[in-house]
């Protein structure tokens, strides 16, 4: 797991998998995209960005099932018990949206910000910077509608039939 191997400082295995790959997305990359970059110097990078305090509200509401779980074990890096709360969650997020556009301030060639709040707008910037024709993609409906109660419900169940 891509979790796992952050925390043993294996960040090498996942770069490994990542080679011949087009496309990389979600997790772990917002925890070694400065590997990645140096790693692939010809990468691009691609924040989808939520308002952050909707980003944060979808994460609670993913992880909330597991709380109970995980507020009793150790983080393997610190080795401190790990509560989640929306204030800690949020500080986390603000503070990664502000590493990622110091990192890559002033190299608009490598990195583009993509407002997921701004549907199909998205496929003309997400194009040109791509390099590739945008008129395929034109009409189709920017995919940015997660339905958080489905994928809950989902997790609820998988839960309770492990039980």
């Amino acid at each position: 797991d891509a979790a796992d191997a952050i925390d043993e400082g294996k960040e090498d295995d996942i770069l490994a998998k990542a080679s011949g790959c087009d496309a990389i997305a979600d997790w772990p990359i917002p925890a070694i995209y400065k590997q990645i970059d140096k790693q692939y110097p010809d990468s691009k990078f691609i924040l989808t960005y939520r308002n952050p305090h909707d980003a944060t509200l979808s994460y609670m509401r993913m992880t909330y099932a597991t709380w109970d779980q995980r507020s009793k074990l150790p983080s393997h890096r610190t080795g401190k018990v790990h509560r989640p709360t929306y204030e800690k969650q949020l500080a986390h997020h603000l503070r990664h949206l502000d590493e990622v556009f110091d990192y890559f301030w002033g190299r608009e060639d490598k990195f583009i910000v993509i407002d997921t709040s701004k549907g199909r707008s998205n496929w003309k910037i997400l194009c040109e910077f791509l390099g590739i024709d945008s008129k395929p993609w034109r009409h189709r409906e920017w995919p940015h509608h997660y339905n958080h109660l489905v994928w809950y419900g989902n997790k609820l169940k998988m839960m309770r039939d492990s039980e």
